[in-house]
């Protein structure tokens, strides 16, 4: 890895060999500091036998370590693992009204994993798949997952 400078580029090649939801972020010192600021993303690797849906979304969780107004990311806050608060896509308790597909559509939320959450989390980990049925908001099998 290497820094880049303004203006510049470099491109990755690489082979997708397994399927998932993946986290991009710079390697530029300090790391941790960037992706404090949101510099990640996600990269979808779709299975080759993947079904259609009619809606689909994509939810990133993260932490937030609020520097001053204005200002980068609080490097005390992140050493000390002290948030300010959780995330999805950057947006605090931006799914507290959570994604609400008809009920007769088939919808697939992909969620991954940015700066955090904390240890003890329930979300899946690097990239594995785990697959819950939920009709009217009620699961029918909640422990069921497949990996």
């Amino acid at each position: 890895m290497r820094s880049i400078e303004p203006g510049q580029t470099l491109e990755y090649t690489f082979v997708a060999k397994n399927a998932g939801i993946w986290l991009y972020h710079c390697s530029t010192a300090p790391m941790s500091m960037h992706i404090a600021n949101g510099m990640f993303g996600a990269v979808i690797i779709d299975p080759t036998d993947l079904g259609t849906v009619d809606r689909e979304y994509v939810m990133v969780a993260s932490e937030l370590y609020l520097g001053a107004d204005g200002q980068s990311a609080d490097a005390s806050l992140l050493s000390a693992l002290a948030p300010n608060a959780m995330a999805f896509n950057g947006v605090p308790f931006q799914y507290k009204a959570h994604p609400d597909p008809d009920e007769d559509q088939r919808a697939r939320a992909r969620v991954g994993r940015g700066r955090g959450p904390q240890p003890g989390d329930n979300l899946p980990r690097r990239g594995h798949p785990v697959r819950h049925r939920v009709a009217r908001g009620r699961p029918r099998h909640p422990r069921r997952r497949v990996r």
